[in-house]
């Protein structure tokens, strides 16, 4: 199913105005390992600014967080693990060493309601790695 969304970074088609504050700001957080958490109404330039970081910055961004499966996979392809045919737990064990390892920002994008599973491994991914950034849908 195709949604949209890459793995890969985008360069945007469109001219990006008036943001430079933003963009500033956030590399600084990066620089300081600071988490963010960018919130703003639907269609106010939040992806479009996670992609200009993208741009600048190594960042390891799972465009559909919504679901942990997608999250899984996501992550899984971006920091060269194996499709894993292990249970979720051990999924989830095994990503979180990975993110650790990686020493890369990650960007969860698009999150709004969550469950309480995955509210919990969100958790466990900022309190183990201090470069997280999260854009509420």
């Amino acid at each position: 199913m195709d949604t949209g969304y890459s793995n890969q970074p985008r360069k945007l088609g469109l001219p990006f105005v008036a943001r430079k504050r933003e963009v500033a700001q956030l590399q600084r957080l990066h620089a300081q390992r600071k988490h963010a958490l960018i919130l703003a109404p639907p269609g106010a330039g939040k992806t479009a600014l996670v992609a200009r970081l993208r741009e600048k910055l190594d960042l390891v961004v799972c465009a559909q967080s919504k679901q942990f499966t997608s999250i899984c996979e996501s992550l899984e392809a971006q920091l060269g693990l194996e499709a894993a045919d292990a249970r979720l737990p051990q999924r989830k064990q095994r990503l979180l060493r990975a993110v650790a390892d990686a020493n890369r920002t990650v960007v969860f994008d698009g999150v709004g309601w969550t469950t309480p599973k995955l509210s919990s491994f969100l958790d466990k991914i900022e309190s183990r790695w201090q470069k997280t950034l999260i854009t509420a849908a």
